[in-house]
């Protein structure tokens, strides 16, 4: 429960699609750099995390195994403030590549930055263009707390052409 998953489909007739792939995207994965499991909150690679307490008896076990310096994957959606509300932590492993999904900033002169961590992203353009929102994957510049060596890629919406979506799932009350 609580994972943001992204399918690719094609049509198979009038009103079906047929998935192709099936994506998990989490909000942010990276290292836990602190961690406050009775205020229900952490900080993932900079990122504020916020858990529902809805979703906190869920997340126990998670949470007392987790320490700073361990690597999280986290499900959620970003408000607008930035926070980053958490519907699913799960454990990685430390391959040291951080990834996060977030509004994108800077660019003609200015550091690139992804939901407000500093990215160095190679071969840049000037200015972001049309991605208000991307995804970044790159790895930890110690020095700087940011990303190095960052690929982006614009998070898409629908395409034009997309007049009806139907979304089913199951949900554990």
């Amino acid at each position: 429960m609580g994972q943001v998953v992204e399918a690719t489909v094609t049509p198979s007739g009038e009103s079906r699609f047929d998935v192709e792939s099936l994506d998990v995207r989490s909000a942010v994965v990276g290292p836990v750099d602190t961690i406050d499991s009775k205020q229900g909150t952490l900080q993932v690679a900079g990122q504020r995390v916020l858990i529902p307490a809805r979703f906190v008896d869920q997340m126990t076990d998670v949470l007392e195994a987790t320490e700073p310096g361990d690597f999280v994957a986290v499900s959620a959606l970003r408000r607008g403030d930035g926070a980053v509300v958490a519907s699913r932590i799960d454990p990685r492993t430390n391959d040291g590549v951080v990834s996060l999904e977030g509004p994108l900033r800077g660019g003609a002169g200015q550091a690139f930055r992804i939901a407000g961590l500093q990215i160095e992203v190679p071969d840049a353009p000037s200015t972001p263009g049309d991605a208000r929102r991307a995804r970044g994957r790159g790895r930890s510049d110690p020095a700087t707390g940011g990303l190095e060596d960052v690929r982006i890629e614009a998070a898409q919406g629908f395409a034009p052409q997309v007049r009806r979506v139907s979304l089913e799932g199951d949900v554990d009350a």
